[in-house]
């Protein structure tokens, strides 16, 4: 019931002249998307682009909220090095927290709950990372854009172990899932 009225209360939050919420794990280039996005006049964040709350409260929930009308664009992929990044950023406990915040997972086969959001947008329009531009040409057509494609750039930081434990949990969890696809 908790996470319902909060989901309710999030849907009257949700500026309707948005086109598009992006919904990822971390670390796998959603903000490079969604400024690609914005710079064509998609409305993805708000006003105060990463500043702004409805980004802020969307970016990492693990439930789809089913009030919101918005079309929803999930990325996911290469859980390892996203792992690393958001570690090395000083993201990732804060970015797990998001995703338990709405569901009290504690499931030790998936205790980041990044497999049950993977499921909770399963009927979204979903986008890999490490991105490929037939992909997110695929992805643009499903979301009804008309725009340029990016320009991908490769990931020029590949993380190696030793892991923190943070990390190493994940990796143990993940690594041989959807979520670490090549």
């Amino acid at each position: 019931m908790k996470n319902e009225a909060l989901f309710d209360k999030m849907s009257h939050n949700i500026n309707p002249s948005l086109d598009v919420l992006i919904v990822s794990h971390g670390g796998v280039g959603s903000n490079f998307i969604a400024n690609h996005l914005e710079n064509h006049g998609i409305k993805i964040r708000g006003p105060r682009k990463r500043q702004d709350s409805i980004y802020i409260q969307t970016c990492h929930i693990a439930i789809k909220p089913e009030k919101i009308t918005v079309p929803f664009l999930y990325i996911y992929g290469d859980i390892v090095n996203s792992m690393c990044s958001q570690e090395a950023r000083g993201l990732l406990r804060g970015n797990i927290e998001k995703l338990s915040q709405h569901h009290g997972n504690k499931d030790e086969e998936d205790p980041y709950n990044y497999l049950y959001q993977y499921n909770n947008f399963k009927d979204c329009v979903k986008l890999r990372y490490p991105f490929k531009i037939e992909e997110i040409k695929e992805c643009f057509e499903k979301l009804k854009l008309n725009i340029p494609l990016p320009e991908i750039k490769e990931r020029t930081i590949h993380h190696q172990r030793p892991y923190t434990k943070l990390v190493q949990k994940g990796v143990d969890c993940y690594e041989n899932t959807i979520l670490n696809n090549p």
